[in-house]
């Protein structure tokens, strides 16, 4: 069960698009995606990149950064991830994601509050 989800027009685009700053402050939370609180098929693993733009890095011993995609490719997969925000605002969300095959892979996120 979610609970109670409310939705709110908002401010108006015109008035976010003028806007030079954003409301609340600025902290990062970083959700690693080797670091999973659950998933749903134990098939899933992480892997070792050797890639200085991934984190955690180290050049000299393999350390797990990143899913393998090899083990997340089948219809209803799912990861999930906890973490604590620490005020209400609005939030951005950035991911990195390494796409090798050149069939269509399609993720879906979902929000719980």
């Amino acid at each position: 069960m979610i609970g109670n989800i409310y939705l709110d027009a908002g401010p108006e685009y015109e008035e976010v698009k003028t806007s030079n700053s954003a409301e609340g402050n600025s902290d990062i939370i970083t959700a690693q995606g080797e670091d999973s609180l659950y998933k749903n098929d134990s098939s899933i693993r992480a892997t070792c990149e050797y890639d200085p733009g991934l984190s955690p890095y180290d050049a000299k011993k393999k350390v797990l950064n990143m899913i393998d995609d090899a083990s997340f490719v089948d219809a209803g997969q799912s990861l999930t991830y906890s973490f604590d925000v620490k005020e209400a605002g609005i939030l951005l969300f950035g991911f990195l994601i390494i796409v090798r095959q050149a069939e269509l892979i399609c993720r879906c996120l979902w929000i719980l509050l």
